[in-house]
């Protein structure tokens, strides 16, 4: 397929890299459909590759993938395998300098934690308050991948979705941001002349907004044709009369004539050729079509197979096409082997393109029924990606399955909501146009406004709107009513909320019930394990995850989503399993969604934060104090250096930093109170504000400052006996804590009211480890001993060792409950 370039391809070639030392940086190359665009780019790619100057993004449009939201950026990221390593000083804060090692008073520890819990409202996030989730994380994983300067190759520009579009504009602005790791990146766009005839608005906005500098191939001239066809491959002479029907019917296409030279170096004899029969160009498909026909029945199974292949698109997997051929991968490996020896295709990885999508386009001609081939493709999408809800609600479209779609396009609307992401005009054009087909306007409606209130943290209001929400829709938007409904309930502290979580979710434990739907049955199985917890339920808890850790195995071959969610669970394991065990769990996490030693940019940057806020909370609990801190430092300068995430509730990172830096003696008593008083400035009332209020009614008693401590204590005791049927773990924690407050008061006869509460609730986490430790404190409360707030912190540690031996939670301390925090959500 390669052959050398042609004198005026090599001509735009050597002038693209003059102007680029000159310290010009943006290309058009423009011309109509075979003028050899392709050929300059792979050309120009191979160069630069072996000057080993540039990180080459090839960052493809695909006309079938139009309307897939940033489909040529992601197809490329995710083809990138290689990242070299890049350890990234681009940002130090004070947090960083300072985390650990050196004492925060005064103005310098307010900033500490005022920078880190509004850390994504800084200068960056200012700077692009415009650019979603999905933005973020692309610009997170370029800029992690390689140090070098950046060439962005946009190729088939005017296929390009409207989205990839405006990322691409972002990114070429911050060409000249001296701060910026895309200063100098070279932009080099691929557009073809005829198919920009929709897309004018599209030439205007690059040509206006940005100094492009044009560069235009011409079609090739008959003249230099014969040179062309030799250049190319052509194994043999040509005679005249040939040589001028051949240019009559390729019009100087390079790639038909590519087609075409095959077609000439497969036949013996030219004087049988009758291409005159070929003169209309839409009759190309003929050679193909005979070249088919001459391998019998395997050219007949290549042909089904391409024609489905032609529905993915221009790029597609192994995986896709097994699944929409129903043909196993030997099968189909072997097919491609056939396809590529006859120049239709070509693979790359574990990757098959289209050599050119006019090749594509045959195939796609030659169906019979598009609606079963694409019915086929959304069946397909259903499997191996079902969350893609845009591109399953497109392709279903395509069969005429117009319910069908609009359902879909709900879920994918949903999904923005959940996502928090913005949601264009143009989005919601397309969806209303098709969800006509189903009554769902207040629907839409309900849950925007619910999803908005949770986002607030107003979990009443949400409620009280999704209550609005009538149970006549189809299941599964029912399902994502309730699943919305089942996480505002589990954000309230009575237990009677959290049972009705665990009620709501239960009516979905069996995948039929939502139709197969796998992403939606999946995150809601997810959050009812999380629900079991909250009620103390951990058995039931134990046999969904069992149940779902299987059903994700059985689909890691297929579903590209199945790891991920996998190492989900894996983080989240200390809800359901030991301690030392949930510690493996989040350990392979980490190693899972963050840098790997060859790798320099995490997998998931979220989801790297929730596991290694979890790993280092799990061993903290296991007493490996200092391990833990580290970890919370390398959490915290996570956070610091990666100012375009927005990661949320960073008070929880802040609180495992605190209290692992206390244990590993990094950081004083006074010094993490100092840094508890600060969060309390900055965030909103939520269930993990009661655990860091306990923590604080802790860390002001270990400080001598008992008053304190009690009147927090007293406030969140009052809190709780205003609500029904209090969840048992802030119970537990509030008055073991506040019955250790009142004895050091002096307060004896509180304290052993306290104390025999507390024994006749139930167990929590370690039965031996608790049960011991009420034991050791009644004794010492019988022995009246008079010690103070600080003294009674490692008291129980000095005096009795064997309560540590009985466990394998170590917390620090052991005279006092603290609390690690974790993240259990999906997102």
């Amino acid at each position: 397929m390669k052959h050398a370039l042609l004198d005026h391809q090599r001509k735009i070639k050597h002038e693209i890299f003059n102007k680029m030392k000159e310290s010009r940086n943006f290309f058009i190359v423009e011309g109509v459909s075979g003028t050899g665009k392709s050929f300059l780019r792979q050309d120009i790619i191979n160069e630069l590759f072996l000057t080993n100057e540039f990180e080459i993004f090839l960052m493809e449009g695909d006309k079938n993938c139009i309307t897939r939201e940033y489909y040529p950026i992601e197809q490329c990221l995710s083809s990138k395998q290689n990242i070299s390593k890049h350890q990234n000083e681009v940002f130090k804060s004070t947090v960083a300098k300072t985390a650990g090692a050196v004492p925060l008073f005064g103005k310098a520890l307010e900033n500490f934690v005022h920078e880190l819990l509004n850390y994504n409202n800084n200068k960056f996030r200012n700077y692009n308050t415009h650019l979603t989730d999905t933005e973020r994380d692309i610009i997170f994983r370029m800029r992690h991948i390689s140090k070098k300067r950046f060439l962005i190759y946009a190729e088939n520009f005017q296929w390009w979705d409207e989205k990839s579009t405006d990322l691409l504009y972002q990114i070429m602005k911050e060409n000249q941001n001296e701060n910026s790791f895309l200063k100098n990146a070279v932009v080099i766009i691929n557009w073809t002349d005829e198919e920009l005839a929709n897309y004018q608005n599209l030439k205007i906005d690059v040509s206006g907004n940005f100094e492009f500098i044009p560069f235009k191939l011409d079609v090739i001239k008959k003249k230099n044709y014969t040179n062309v066809l030799h250049s190319m491959g052509l194994k043999k002479g040509i005679k005249n009369d040939l040589l001028n029907d051949l240019y009559s019917i390729t019009g100087g296409h390079l790639h038909l004539t590519k087609v075409m030279i095959n077609y000439l170096n497969d036949s013996n004899d030219q004087s049988s050729i009758k291409l005159e029969e070929l003169a209309d160009t839409n009759q190309i498909s003929t050679l193909i079509q005979d070249r088919l026909k001459n391998l019998g029945a395997a050219g007949q199974v290549i042909d089904e197979v391409l024609k489905y292949a032609s529905v993915l698109g221009i790029s597609f997997t192994f995986f896709e096409l097994e699944k929409i051929t129903n043909k196993n991968q030997e099968e189909l490996q072997y097919i491609i082997k056939e396809a590529n020896k006859l120049h239709f295709v070509e693979q790359a990885n574990k990757k098959v393109n289209f050599i050119h999508e006019f090749i594509r386009s045959l195939f796609e001609k030659k169906l019979e029924d598009t609606k079963t081939y694409y019915y086929a493709y959304a069946e397909c999408l259903k499997v191996i990606k079902p969350s893609d809800y845009i591109a399953r609600a497109r392709a279903m479209l395509k069969a005429s399955c117009l319910k069908e779609a609009a359902l879909l396009y709900v879920l994918a609307y949903i999904q923005k909501l959940r996502n928090n992401d913005i949601i264009k005009t143009e989005f919601l054009e397309e969806i209303f146009i098709s969800i006509k087909e189903l009554d769902v306007e207040e629907y839409i409606e309900l849950m925007q406004q619910a999803y908005k209130e949770y986002n607030n943290k107003e979990f009443d209001k949400a409620i009280e709107h999704l209550s609005w929400i009538e149970d006549t829709y189809p299941t599964v938007l029912k399902a994502e009513r309730d699943y919305l409904l089942a996480m505002c309930l589990t954000k309230k502290i009575d237990r009677s909320h959290r049972q009705d979580s665990v009620s709501i979710l239960e009516n979905y434990r069996d995948l039929d019930t939502l139709e197969a739907e796998s992403e939606l049955w999946s995150r809601i199985l997810s959050l009812l394990i999380i629900s079991y917890i909250h009620i103390n339920d951990k058995e039931s808890a134990k046999k969904i995850e069992k149940d779902l850790m299987l059903y994700l195995h059985e689909r890691v071959e297929y579903d590209l989503n199945a790891k991920d969610k996998i190492n989900i669970l894996r983080r989240k394991s200390s809800a359901v399993h030991s301690i030392s065990l949930a510690q493996r769990n989040t350990q392979k996490s980490v190693k899972y969604f963050g840098p790997s030693e060859e790798s320099g940019a995490p997998l998931n940057p979220i989801q790297y934060y929730f596991a290694l806020n979890n790993h280092v909370a799990n061993t903290f609990v296991l007493g490996k104090f200092e391990e833990s801190h580290r970890d919370a430092n390398k959490l915290i300068e996570y956070i610091t250096i990666n100012p375009e995430i927005e990661f949320p509730r960073t008070e929880n990172a802040l609180n495992n930093f605190v209290l692992s830096g206390i244990a590993a003696k990094k950081i004083s008593l006074q010094e993490g109170l100092g840094i508890f008083t600060e969060i309390f400035k900055e965030t909103k009332s939520s269930a993990d504000r009661i655990l860091l209020r306990i923590n604080q009614s802790v860390l002001f008693a270990a400080t001598n400052q008992l008053d304190e401590s009690l009147s927090v204590l007293t406030e969140l005791k009052n809190l709780l006996i205003n609500k029904s049927n209090i969840e048992l773990y802030y119970q537990y924690y509030i008055d073991s804590n506040l019955m250790v407050v009142e004895y050091l008061l002096g307060n004896k006869p509180k304290a052993m009211e306290l104390w025999t509460n507390i024994s006749d609730l139930p167990s929590i986490g370690d039965e031996n480890y608790y049960v011991k430790r009420h034991e050791i404190i009644k004794v010492i409360f019988d022995s009246n001993i008079r010690i103070s707030g600080e003294e009674w912190l490692t008291y129980i540690d000095k005096n009795y060792p064997e309560l540590i031996e009985r466990s394998k939670e170590k917390s620090f301390g052991n005279g006092y409950l603290v609390s690690d925090i974790q993240f259990w959500s999906e997102s």
